[in-house]
């Protein structure tokens, strides 16, 4: 069940909605008559069926049913415009943008933008460094997430970038994974 909304949030608009089949277990007489139409009527087929549903036919919940819950919750885009600063936590507000100004002398650029609007949004990049250390890259691939969507004012507002590089950091002593918590934009 967590995979498929991990999938899902990855492909972005690609698969615009889930469906899924049972809420509730089939009651015992319902298996057998299935198992019969398709014309297997093995006890193992007939189990099968009665277990499809992400809550028992008493309407129990199974752990499919909490992980499921929790996926919708997080998955789900918002139904409203969700905005990220990109001008280093300041007003200036874009949604998907292709640019984000992150501190004084760092940006990314060439953003593109593989899911958006839910709890977690990913993108890849460039990070551009204006004054690299000696002996690194100014411009490295960067993986980004925006996290932390909230609501500022009338706004949602994803309140903090995180950033993987995968194959080389601008800085002497950086980490391959940095983040950039910005709170609502004042």
């Amino acid at each position: 069940m967590r995979s498929v909304f991990r999938a899902w949030s990855l492909a972005g608009r690609r698969i615009p909605f889930l469906n899924f089949y049972l809420l509730h277990d089939w009651p015992r007489s319902t298996c057998v008559q299935m198992a019969a139409y398709y014309g297997a009527v093995d006890q193992n087929f007939i189990a099968y069926l009665c277990s499809l549903g992400l809550r028992r036919a008493d309407g129990r919940p199974k752990p499919a049913w909490s992980a499921f819950a929790d996926g919708a919750a997080r998955a789900r885009p918002a139904a409203t415009p969700v905005y990220v600063s990109v001008n280093a936590g300041g007003r200036m507000l874009e949604i998907r943008p292709k640019r984000i100004h992150l501190v004084s002398d760092e940006n990314l650029t060439g953003l593109q933008w593989s899911s958006w609007g839910g709890a977690t949004a990913r993108a890849t990049g460039t990070d551009q460094a204006n004054f690299p250390s000696p002996g690194h890259r100014g411009t490295n691939p960067v993986q980004v997430q925006a996290t932390g969507r909230r609501r500022c004012g009338r706004k949602l507002v994803y309140t903090t970038i995180r950033l993987h590089y995968p194959r080389g950091v601008p800085y002497e002593g950086a980490r391959r994974d940095s983040e950039f918590k910005y709170g609502c934009p004042g």
